[in-house]
């Protein structure tokens, strides 16, 4: 008996408590690309969600309780709880032979602890699932360089050509949105920036967004606020993702000079039909700040494959023109994107009435620009650009048109980044009503958003 016991003990010695490996961290390529945080696209392919008209795409959320088999965003797939290892079940537990020379525990003994374990923490379920319902986060982006330009005034305004240098601040954004599940969201930015410039009669200061959307299913959303109108591809990318710096001259005149784009109050309702894989907004809105009136505005985008994106726009106006009169005029826009590999392409043509001129004579402009994403070591990329822009301030009139062109090769570090040394040229013709100036503008730009 005592030699099977001292056995017993020397094997229970021998044995010794059980170990479990260390993990081991999975390395940093293996990593989901999600978490350096790419700046979203405006455009995405025809199986995503569909972009709002707006700066600031809607962000995703992972709680399980809003998904929906149509939703936004996927939900991550849950862990699994991992068993003990077969090796840790009875380690360090006396053998039975042990047990039975231990005398039974003693209630008198104060050696001896009788006290019950403690019970687990108590989880607020409803509370830790409020908290995931409602979301919130910050963002910023800051655009600032510095441009050598070269400018040609017509002798006929009594200036002389010259150069100019100076500093310039693009942007200077903060972007705070709120979610709560995925039916009620806010949106809000300010514009810092604003505070080196002059202020504008008919827009608004600083702010740059301000609304709140309601989302009812995926083919209908309500935005309300204030916010971009669903009018131009070009004019509803994102600066942070324009290759470039500015929209152009077109745009300038077309749709934020004569508020054909661009912010303003309103309503928009929205949606994607899936299964034709279309995107529609319909949209009404106060013509500008301070401007008597309605725009009434449409848009349509179709994504039939990953590659290419097309896109309609229309809207009518009633406004206050310049001697108080109130006119109708509209507005019309088609647009494409196509992406191959790292190739980018986009097209946009707009047109609008400018009812601040007699007759109210229609402006035009087309642009397009490429791009091309090398990708180089240390998550950077090369991204060779160029842009052909045309604008014709009236299209009943001659030699009142400019072409602009843009060349430039852009540095991205982890697609937050970027440096963007680049060259402008602007060469107007003629000499009557023209609203350009020619001008050589060369810059370097720096780009950070997080």
């Amino acid at each position: 008996m005592i030699s099977t016991t001292i056995a017993g003990l020397l094997l229970a010695l021998g044995s010794g408590p059980a170990t479990t490996p260390d993990p081991v961290e999975a390395p940093a390529s293996s990593r989901s690309e999600a978490e350096e945080g790419s700046p979203p696209d405006e455009d995405r392919s025809s199986t995503e969600e569909a972009p709002s008209p707006t700066e600031e795409p809607e962000p995703t959320t992972s709680d399980p309780s809003t998904a929906e088999t149509s939703g936004d965003s996927p939900t991550e797939p849950s862990t699994p709880e991992t068993p003990p290892p077969e090796s840790l079940a009875g380690a360090g537990e006396p053998s039975s032979e042990l047990a039975s020379d231990h005398a039974p525990s003693d209630p008198a003994d104060p050696a001896q602890d009788h006290s019950s374990p403690a019970p687990p923490p108590q989880v607020d379920e409803a509370k830790d699932a409020k908290e995931k319902k409602l979301q919130w986060s910050l963002g910023a982006r800051l655009m600032t360089g510095w441009e050598a330009k070269y400018r040609r005034p017509l002798p006929e305004t009594g200036e002389a050509p010259g150069w100019e240098h100076e500093f310039f601040l693009q942007q200077a954004r903060v972007k705070f949105r709120i979610d709560y599940t995925k039916r009620f969201a806010i949106r809000a930015s300010v514009e810092l920036a604003d505070a080196l410039k002059s202020p504008d009669f008919d827009r608004v200061s600083y702010l740059r967004n301000g609304y709140a959307r309601i989302r009812f299913h995926d083919a209908a959303r309500l935005h309300l606020g204030y916010f971009k109108r669903p009018f131009s591809r070009l004019e509803l990318r994102s600066p942070g993702d324009l290759p470039f710096r500015g929209r152009g001259l077109a745009n300038g005149r077309i749709i934020e000079d004569r508020n054909y784009g661009d912010r303003s109050v309103g309503a928009m309702l929205w949606g994607r039909i899936r299964p034709a894989r279309l995107t529609y907004y319909l949209g009404t809105f106060a013509p500008a700040l301070r401007t008597q009136g309605v725009d009434l505005i449409g848009r349509v985008q179709a994504d039939p494959w990953k590659w290419i994106s097309l896109g309609a726009s229309g809207g009518f106006k009633r406004v206050v023109n310049g001697i108080g009169e109130s006119v109708n005029v509209g507005s019309a826009n088609a647009d494409f994107r196509v992406k191959i590999a790292g190739l980018y392409l986009l097209g946009d043509l707009v047109l609008g009435q400018d009812y601040l001129v007699p007759e109210e004579p229609w402006s035009l402009g087309l642009v397009g620009y490429a791009l091309y994403d090398v990708d180089l070591p240390k998550k950077l990329v090369l991204q060779p650009m160029a842009l052909v822009e045309w604008a014709d301030a009236n299209i009943e009139v001659s030699q009142n048109d400019a072409i602009r062109s843009v060349f430039g090769v852009n540095l991205v570090w982890r697609k937050r980044f970027r440096v963007m040394p680049q060259v402008e040229l602007v060469r107007p013709r003629g000499v009557i009503d023209n609203p350009w100036t020619n001008k050589d503008t060369y810059y370097v730009m720096l780009s950070l958003e997080i």
